[in-house]
């Protein structure tokens, strides 16, 4: 047939020709056929035709409305020929009716060009028949479709696929790739995997990922991974992780990796471990790491370990442990070393150890430091060192302790320290302890010093002794001790030797003991002038502030002495004339008669050598020398206020003192007082006088005229006499000067005489408490003195009133606990003038105005509230706020509290209260009074039984109207 004859016949006409009838025909022919004529034919027909690679063109076009059983016809080489077009169009049950070889000869256009419903139709042999070129020509929508048949890509095929293919793979799929499957990505491939598709890996899948592909792997997928997942990572493979995923990995992965894997970790990937993670490692975890991932550790990981892990890291993992990272350890964490690891710290390491970690190491633990690590403890540390770690210490590390440690030593555990111990000391640290850890020395620690121990402490040592120390010491080491050392004796170590201590002493050593030699007088000249130490007297011989027996003068015979301090009474042997007798040029004598020549060579050299003193004539500076006072200012701000003793209203007189003029002024009325009510000697005697001593009446009481009494006194009084004994005043200028007082009589007028108190008034004076000694003292009243007021050169407020309130506390009570005293404040010219004042000294007033009472209310609040059965005076002291204690404030916007006890004095070290605020004196003080200043009335009485040391010669005649005797001080 003719090709026009073929394309008239009809589809139905075309199906029926025989298969060998069209295998016969032309190319031409088939040609000619059309596109119904070639869907009508048989799948036998298109088999017979595509066996002869015959097949009509318009069989292709036509392909999408081919019946499956056509396609299945098809051959490679029809496979081959199918367009991209043609390819679009194969419906799934088409591309499922494909031949699985056969698939492999569609072109990479043909394959892309597919549905992703003929994608999703291939069959295992159809997908195992792929070219690795065909896998990557797939479109990223065909390859997620892919699903469970992924199973059968082989590893030429799965490397084939992209990036952006990786990327759609579905969980399903990954699972399917199984771990031989996934084993064939490469890693940038597998950092295309989606956190789903990567936490849907079996174990096994992950078990078999390479280190290549785990170190490409990001941080978010590594968070994906279950921890089931992580511990299946081969030890390898989790090195390779990046420390950004280390990181991301949760605590309950990290807690449970292996020994094997902890140590196949980095140093860099644990030194990026999260704190939390690295607190749940087991001790076996703990155990496995290496000593370069130990030494990567940062101290806030350190310190996130338990005490069980620490111990656990054993003494190679605690020897690499940084420094900063030693100091981070809590004393639970100290504790709980081993042995063996505190023997294994280095010298930076110990170095760094704390106050509170050395106070938790224990006995054993501190034996087991090694001696040139001990020596690298600070001194801090060294103090801190427990009383059981003390009596631990092996002489090999009390040997290795340094200079600067020796005196950090607390005095518990200097008394606990071994004789072993002690006895291995050297030279050198013996001479290194304070006196304080010297008196801490028991006496078998005294023995275990030996010769050389004993001999090589300092004299200031040897009377830090204690006196059963001195006592137990062997005559060897007697016989050891320097004349220096004898001589440091004191008093009570003396009386503690034995005879036998005493007998094998040279005549040097023996020479020096404090025996004291005073000036006996043998007045009952029986020659006998002195009773053994046996006959039980006790004084203080040596001027050491403590009495101890000794021998003493015998009855009928007497002691020539010095009243130095002019309080009656011989207080102790440096109002002796003898061995203690202190020189004018430091030191004591050597015998009483040495004394006297020394006394005689200062008495010359004074008058020879100082200015002045040679007249009667009285400077201004040695008269405020003489009132205790800072300047002339000062001293006479307070004169001025002896008006309010004066009756005589409206008097004033001009007094210059100091180069300026000042005013005095009598007793001054308020003006509601009427003046026809007033005083007035001549016009109304009767009249009210304006005086403390009147306005006092009811306490002083009164005379016969109606007068309050008045308590003043000063009969008696030895002004200046301060002055006489440091030199300020020669003697002539201080009998010249008491002649010259006189006092001042009821109505405020000068006299030559002085002035004799009422014995009542100053009787009603102390039994009214207006001294603070009556009615209990103030014991049962907290006393806060906090005044904010501070100027020593004018304005007559000065500090020593308020010291002067303090000893009257302790002369009533015994004590001054319930007196707190806070200094600093501002001067009156900061008051007068509150523009130009001092902003510090303006800034303390306003901190003692809020934290001085709001301490003062908690104190009497604590004081009420106690209902306990002890005395108020007791709840007073027990009660009182931590706050509550001595100080004084910096001058400083923001002023600083210094507590310090207080003490009266117009000087001290730089930084003391009394170098920031000086307190000076009053006349009485000076004039050989009490700082309390509570003395109203003067007793003249000689110091019974005593030899007069100084005649009246040396001061010139007494005159008749002196009132004291100078032969009687």
């Amino acid at each position: 047939m003719t090709p026009p004859q073929l394309a008239a016949l009809a589809p139905a006409q075309v199906a029926a020709i025989e298969t060998r009838d069209l295998a016969a025909m032309t190319p031409e022919q088939l040609a000619s056929l059309s596109s119904a004529q070639v869907v009508a034919m048989t799948s036998q027909q298109v088999n017979a035709l595509a066996a002869g690679g015959l097949l009509p063109p318009p069989l292709l076009d036509a392909i999408g409305a081919l019946p499956t059983s056509v396609i299945a016809a098809f051959g490679s080489t029809q496979l081959a020929g199918i367009t991209a077009g043609q390819a679009a169009v194969l419906s799934d049950l088409q591309m499922a009716a494909l031949a699985g070889p056969e698939i492999a000869a569609l072109t990479t256009a043909a394959i892309a060009a597919l549905t992703t419903q003929a994608i999703g139709s291939l069959h295992s042999a159809q997908i195992d028949a792929l070219l690795p070129a065909q896998i990557a020509a797939l479109e990223t929508r065909d390859v997620a479709v892919l699903g469970l048949a992924a199973a059968a890509l082989r590893p030429d095929q799965i490397t084939a696929f992209t990036s952006a293919q990786i990327r759609a793979f579905g969980t399903d799929m990954v699972v399917a790739l199984g771990p031989v499957g996934l084993a064939a990505l490469s890693p940038s491939a597998v950092a295309a995997l989606s956190t789903a598709a990567l936490s849907a890996l079996s174990d096994g899948q992950v078990a078999a990922l390479t280190p290549a592909q785990v170190a490409a792997m990001t941080t978010p997928q590594v968070s994906a991974l279950r921890d089931t997942q992580i511990l299946s990572m081969a030890p390898a493979s989790l090195a390779a992780l990046s420390t950004g995923a280390i990181v991301a990995l949760s605590t309950g992965a990290v807690s449970a990796l292996s020994g094997n894997q902890i140590r196949a970790l980095t140093a860099q990937q644990v030194a990026a471990m999260e704190t939390r993670d690295l607190a749940a490692l087991g001790t076996a975890a703990a155990a496995a790491l290496v000593s370069d991932q130990i030494a990567a550790l940062k101290p806030t990981q350190i310190k996130a370990f338990r005490p069980d892990m620490l111990v656990a890291l054993g003494s190679m993992g605690i020897s690499v442990l940084s420094t900063d990272s030693i100091a981070v350890l809590s004393t639970t964490a100290i504790s709980a070393l081993t042995s063996e690891q505190i023997g294994a710290l280095g010298q930076s390491q110990v170095a760094v150890l704390n106050a509170k970690q050395i106070s938790a190491l224990t006995s054993d633990q501190f034996a087991a430091i090694r001696p040139e690590e001990l020596s690298a403890f600070s001194t801090s540390a060294i103090a801190a060192m427990s009383t059981d770690a003390a009596a631990a210490l092996t002489t090999n590390q009390v040997r290795a302790l340094t200079i600067p440690q020796i005196p950090a030593l607390e005095t518990r555990d200097v008394r606990v320290l071994s004789d072993t111990s002690t006895a291995a000391l050297r030279t050198d640290q013996l001479v290194a302890f304070t006196t304080a850890q010297v008196r801490a020395f028991t006496t078998s620690m005294a023995v275990a010093l030996g010769t050389q121990g004993i001999s090589a402490l300092p004299t200031k040592s040897i009377a830090a002794l204690t006196t059963a120390a001195v006592a137990a010491l062997v005559t060897d080491q007697i016989v050891a001790l320097s004349e220096n050392q004898t001589g440091a004796f004191t008093p009570f170590q003396v009386e503690a030797l034995s005879v036998t201590q005493v007998g094998v002493m040279t005549v040097g050593q023996f020479q020096t003991l404090k025996l004291g030699t005073p000036l006996i007088l043998d007045l009952n000249g029986n020659g006998t002038l002195s009773q053994s130490i046996q006959a039980g007297t006790r004084f203080d011989l040596q001027g050491s502030g403590t009495r101890t027996r000794t021998g003493w003068v015998e009855p009928g015979d007497g002691l020539l002495v010095l009243d130095r301090n002019l309080d009656g009474t011989i207080n102790n042997g440096t109002e002796l004339f003898g061995g203690v007798t202190p020189l004018a040029g430091g030191g004591t004598a050597t015998d009483g008669f040495a004394a006297l020549a020394a006394l005689d060579s200062k008495l010359l050299n004074h008058v020879l050598t100082t200015p002045g003193l040679n007249t009667v004539g009285l400077s201004e500076a040695q008269l405020v020398k003489v009132s205790g006072h800072k300047s002339a200012r000062a001293w006479y701000d307070l004169a001025l206020q002896s008006g309010r003793t004066d009756p005589v209203s409206g008097r004033s007189e001009t007094i210059p003192v100091g180069g300026f003029a000042t005013a005095y002024a009598s007793a001054v009325f308020n003006a509601a007082v009427p003046a026809t009510q007033r005083y007035d000697a001549a016009t109304n005697p009767a009249g009210a006088r304006a005086t403390v001593w009147d306005w006092g009446r009811n306490v002083y009481g009164v005379d016969s005229t109606g007068r309050g009494l008045r308590a003043f006194d000063n009969v008696g009084v030895q002004y200046g006499l301060a002055q006489l004994a440091d030199g300020t005043l020669s003697p002539a200028q201080f009998v010249a000067l008491n002649e010259a007082m006189g006092g001042y009589d009821s109505e405020g007028n000068y006299s030559g005489a002085r002035s004799a108190g009422d014995a009542n008034a100053i009787q009603r004076a102390h039994q009214g408490g207006l001294s603070l000694g009556g009615n209990g003292g103030l014991a049962a009243i907290p006393v806060f003195d906090a005044s904010n007021f501070y100027d020593e050169d004018n304005f007559y407020h000065y500090q020593w009133f308020h010291f002067a309130v303090r000893e009257r506390l302790r002369q009533a009570n015994g004590h001054a606990d319930n007196h707190v005293m806070w200094r600093g404040g501002v001067t009156f010219s900061d008051l007068f003038a509150p523009a130009t004042a001092n902003p510090g000294r303006t800034a303390i007033n306003a901190k003692v105005a809020t934290e001085g009472w709001s301490t003062f209310m908690q104190w009497v609040d604590a004081v009420q509230a106690d209902t306990g059965s002890a005395s108020r005076a007791q709840k007073v002291v027990s009660r009182k706020p931590a706050q509550a204690v001595d100080g004084c404030f910096s001058v400083a916007t923001s002023p600083v509290f210094q507590a310090e006890t207080q003490t009266r004095a117009s000087s001290g070290a730089a930084g003391s209260c009394n170098a920031l605020w000086p307190s000076w004196s009053f006349p009485r003080l000076q004039a050989g009074g009490p700082l309390a200043a509570n003395v109203l009335k003067c007793q003249l009485k000689p110091v019974a039984g005593q030899t007069a040391l100084v005649p009246n010669a040396s001061f010139g005649p007494s005159p008749l109207n002196l009132v004291f005797d100078i032969t009687k001080r």
